[in-house]
């Protein structure tokens, strides 16, 4: 494989017999930009990551640097076709669809890189507000069962109490 999209990927691992439960979707908080560049879906010769304040501070939007989201892939770019400029990175939008995407499958959650490229936070903001749906029903599931599990433990300590050797006796 060259490339494949994060929904090929999960179903490639799940055709290798991995579990959604095990499977963590990954989320780069750096931008790749590309110089030279005649327009998304070509090829650049030169390019490379920068952090992603960078580019909100070198690269803003104007009338020839325009920002864009791609429906199909579920990430915006930016394009400026007379510096021949194309990044593409996560924004609060892309994030929410990924975050949609984990809570739909029942991935096991979401990881992210060079966390100290986030420097305002708002990426990680964003993976906070949107993946809390999932935590919350994560936590909804324990609380149901964990009085269950101390109320049996209790049980289990008062009538063997060997059991538990680290319990002063």
């Amino acid at each position: 494989l060259v490339s494949c999209s994060v929904d090929e990927s999960v179903k490639l691992y799940n055709s290798y017999g991995i579990e959604n439960s095990k499977i963590l979707l990954g989320i780069p908080f750096y931008v790749n930009l590309q110089k030279n560049c005649e327009g998304p879906g070509t090829k650049t010769g030169s390019g490379g990551s920068k952090w992603y304040n960078v580019m909100l501070n070198d690269y803003k939007l104007s009338d020839t640097m325009k920002e864009y989201f791609d429906e199909e892939c579920g990430v915006p770019y930016r394009y400026d076709p007379t510096t021949k400029v194309f990044i593409s990175y996560d924004n609060e939008q892309s994030i929410k669809v990924k975050c949609e995407y984990i809570n739909t499958l029942g991935l096991a959650g979401i990881m992210y890189w060079q966390y100290g490229q986030d420097v305002d936070d708002m990426l990680t903001d964003a993976i906070k507000k949107y993946i809390m749906k999932l935590l919350l029903s994560i936590s909804q599931y324990l609380s149901r069962y964990t009085s269950l599990f101390i109320i049996i433990v209790a049980i289990i300590a008062f009538l063997m109490p060997e059991t538990f050797a680290w319990v002063p006796q």
